[in-house]
């Protein structure tokens, strides 16, 4: 939802699941299911487990990639300022403020548009979507709070990204929850997905499977 048209932008990780458990059914109504998210997408892929789990059907596998525990994306901020101070390094808090001081202009300047273009149901252009649909994803992240989860998970961490922020909270929530770390980023060039990156994740999720 939200990907062709401005006014059906998703509006919480509950409501995704409500259109997309009816589709995922259709195509397999029973299990065993396996899911695999990328970012955002893992949180995605944890409620449909829940639900599905709460129907009495099996979930084999979640396969979470570098999926950021959903409420610390402010928390994770505020984590920055700390680390930088305890380092005394000011000039690293100095670049770190000016850097997010530009990115929130941008941020609010494509809320703005998008707002602007869902109320008139006009369309944005590639760029100002794109921008616009991250916001709005960061703004259901942050809303939405996950139960503890009985099912298998396993979890491929960037090398690059801070444990904090991911693997750590998701332990507290998942008592069957093993961590891969994989060299590279979470996202561009060097990012999980990439051409470099993305097999030798599939190679592991295949291991398990068998």
């Amino acid at each position: 939802p939200g990907a062709d048209r401005d006014d059906e932008l998703p509006i919480s990780v509950e409501s995704l699941c409500d259109t997309y458990l009816p589709q995922l059914r259709q195509a397999q109504p029973h299990g065993p299911y396996r899911f695999l998210g990328w970012s955002f997408g893992g949180v995605v892929a944890l409620e449909l487990a829940q639900r599905l789990m709460a129907k009495g059907e099996e979930v084999e596998l979640i396969a979470m990639i570098d999926t950021l525990v959903p409420g610390l994306q402010r928390a994770g901020r505020s984590r920055v300022y700390i680390e930088l101070a305890k380092d005394l390094d000011v000039v690293g808090m100095i670049n770190k403020l000016r850097q997010m001081a530009q990115v929130r202009l941008v941020l609010k300047a494509a809320q703005i548009k998008g707002r602007r273009a869902a109320a008139r149901g006009q369309a944005l252009t590639p760029t100002d979507r794109n921008t616009w649909l991250t916001i709005r994803v960061d703004e259901i992240v942050e809303r939405y709070r996950p139960q503890p989860y009985g099912g298998r998970v396993l979890f491929f961490a960037a090398r690059d990204t801070h444990a904090w922020r991911t693997t750590e909270p998701w332990r507290k929530l998942i008592a069957n929850f093993d961590v891969v770390t994989v060299d590279g980023e979470h996202e561009g060039a060097d990012g999980l997905l990439s051409a470099g990156r993305v097999a030798p994740i599939a190679a592991e999720i295949a291991a398990r499977l068998s």
